[in-house]
């Protein structure tokens, strides 16, 4: 493959000023917000993101977020908090630069694959203000696609330039692909990228060196899919391997559409209508897909025969990097309780796939409409650039808080079980309480839901109408038995009401369903620790700690046990330590006065 010449170093530093500027017109607003949700557990009470020390590092490799094992993207954390402690706007500032960088990353990739810069130049831009790029650009959570695609690009491009001859690039390129990894399992993909790009590109014959040069990107991928597996993820149904198939078949379509038209985006979409294949909203997506798997081999198998072959293999391997890169994604549709069939980070990766298809049709297009002066074409351009970028800062307005966020979700999918619970648990912590439960009452019309029951024991709980709250628990239990949820809010009421044994037993069944329930270990650990049996706290709180060593209630009871242990310098060392996670903690400052007395 001739690579094609760069430009010139001014001509790259005014590109790249040029697109973080568009950037932050599009999405800079996020400057001024602050966290949101997975970013309070990833970030503000994570130890793991506490500077860059010996003991963080540590936590950061040998610790999961708690689904998946992203130890570059929490040092990226640690890096932001050692520059602005945890300021939101650092956090945010470094997420719109590594957006600016994979951005300038995709108009290189493209630049080496079609050859055409003002192509290039112009894909990249759409990837820059693209609204689907939303939520990856804006929420600081969304690091790990960011970073894991800033590597994967930088992985491909020194590949690409192996392939033309720089022999050390390999190297690179390995090296550029374990970091990939270790920000997010996703890469496992760039292998069959690397595939596809020396059959469909160079159209590269099989040979020992063909498959000796692909050894490390298999071997690497498999070896952190094992590492990967270990991650928690609470599945409390199963779903079937066709429903996978339809389910995936409407979301690649989903992607596809919201690509061509970027409009009500939301942070959930809820699967809640009977996935079947008689429904037209599974049954033509599958169609779509099929289609396109079709046309791709078409174009493969019939490039030599084109009047531009390179142009049809690329279209071919444009199609194919969109539904490779998106693929691990499709096996996700389950999420605890609920069903979803999109989330628009994941389509962060893939999309470069589709702006391959579009900076190898524009030339074909600006030929159509040669006639028309240049002027016109850029200014044509600019528009759609500048209409993208208006929708993706409405977009980000969205963000400004959780209860925005979930209220979006409402106003589009007012079925969704997920934004109606998080929207009521934030107004119940208002104390809206009549709100709260208003809104959880009015989500029963679209189906009894375990969430929407224990949404609304939270609130009999809360006001001391506990008949009314374990009635919930009950009928949540019963429509979901393995939910651990409901049996240790049980506990909880049966702790309060002075019923110890029933909760130890109660705490013992959740964790028995769910090993990863820290807070359900915890609580027995705390009855234990009354009863005088030591060795069983212990135990339940170092467990704990393996599923979340930043958790303060767990360092607090592990003190409490060590004090009572007569081991009052291990105890001091655990109380230290959930200060260090939130330092304004009063049962943490009262037990260090305690202790230090």
């Amino acid at each position: 493959m001739a690579l094609p010449t760069l430009p010139r170093p001014r001509t790259i530093v005014v590109i790249a000023l040029l697109t973080f500027a568009l950037v932050f017109l599009a999405f800079g607003r996020a400057l001024w917000q602050g966290f949101q949700s997975d970013d309070f557990f990833l970030i503000v009470q994570n130890l793991a993101v506490r500077g860059v020390t010996p003991e963080s590092l540590r936590l950061a490799f040998t610790t999961f977020d708690p689904e998946l094992y992203i130890p570059l993207t929490l040092v990226s954390f640690q890096i932001d908090s050692l520059l602005a402690e945890l300021q939101p706007w650092m956090f945010h500032l470094t997420n719109l630069l590594l957006h600016t960088g994979n951005a300038l990353l995709v108009m290189w990739l493209l630049l080496l694959l079609t050859k055409q810069r003002s192509a290039a130049f112009f894909a990249g831009l759409l990837f820059a203000v693209h609204p689907l790029h939303t939520e990856a650009a804006v929420w600081v959570a969304g690091r790990k696609d960011l970073l894991s695609a800033f590597f994967i690009l930088l992985s491909l491009i020194t590949y690409i330039r192996y392939r033309d001859g720089k022999r050390g690039a390999y190297a690179i390129s390995i090296l550029l692909f374990v970091l990939a990894l270790l920000s997010k399992i996703i890469a496992i993909t760039l292998p069959a990228v690397i595939v596809l790009l020396d059959l469909l590109w160079e159209r590269r014959k099989f040979s020992l060196q063909w498959f000796l040069d692909k050894i490390p990107y298999v071997l690497l991928s498999g070896v952190f899919s094992l590492v990967g597996s270990g991650g928690k993820e609470r599945i409390l149904s199963m779903i079937s391997i066709p429903e996978m198939a339809l389910v995936a078949g409407k979301s690649i379509a989903f992607y596809l559409w919201k690509f061509i038209a970027p409009h009500d985006l939301s942070i959930i979409y809820p699967q809640t209508e009977t996935v079947s294949l008689l429904q037209p909203e599974f049954f033509l997506p599958l169609l779509l897909v099929l289609a396109l798997v079709a046309c791709a081999l078409f174009l493969w198998k019939h490039a030599p025969l084109a009047e531009d072959p390179e142009r049809n293999r690329g279209l071919a391997f444009g199609m194919l990097f969109f539904l490779i890169t998106l693929s691990p994604t499709l096996l996700h549709s389950r999420k605890g309780d609920g069903m979803i069939f999109a989330v628009d980070r994941y389509a962060y990766l893939p999309s470069i796939g589709l702006l391959l298809i579009v900076a190898l049709l524009l030339p074909i297009l600006l030929d159509r409409f040669r006639s028309l002066p240049r002027e016109s074409v850029r200014i044509a351009a600019g528009v759609l650039v500048a209409i993208l970028m208006l929708l993706s800062f409405r977009q980000v307005k969205t963000w400004d808080s959780p209860e925005m966020l979930y209220r979006n979700v409402l106003r589009l999918y007012p079925a969704s079980v997920d934004a109606r619970v998080a929207l009521a648990g934030i107004w119940r912590e208002e104390g809206k309480t009549q709100e709260a439960f208003d809104l959880l009452k009015e989500g029963l019309q679209y189906g009894d839901h375990v969430q929407l029951r224990l949404g609304a024991a939270y609130i009999y709980a809360a006001t001391g109408d506990v008949p009314s709250a374990r009635e919930q628990l009950q009928k949540a239990s019963e429509l979901r038995p393995q939910n651990p949820d409901p049996i240790y809010m049980l506990a909880q009421l049966d702790e309060k009401e002075g019923g110890t044994g029933a909760a130890a037993d109660r705490y013992r069944e959740a964790v028995i369903l769910d090993p990863s329930f820290v807070g359900a270990r915890v609580s027995l650990a705390k009855i234990l620790i009354a009863r005088g049996t030591f060795p069983e706290a212990e135990e339940q709180l170092r467990a704990a700690l393996q599923w979340n060593p930043s958790d303060i209630g767990t360092h607090l009871a592990y003190a409490t046990l060590l004090e009572k242990m007569e081991k009052k310098n291990e105890a001091l060392d655990h109380v230290r330590t959930a200060l260090r996670v939130d330092a304004g903690n009063g049962e943490a400052k009262a037990l260090l006065t305690r202790l230090t007395q």
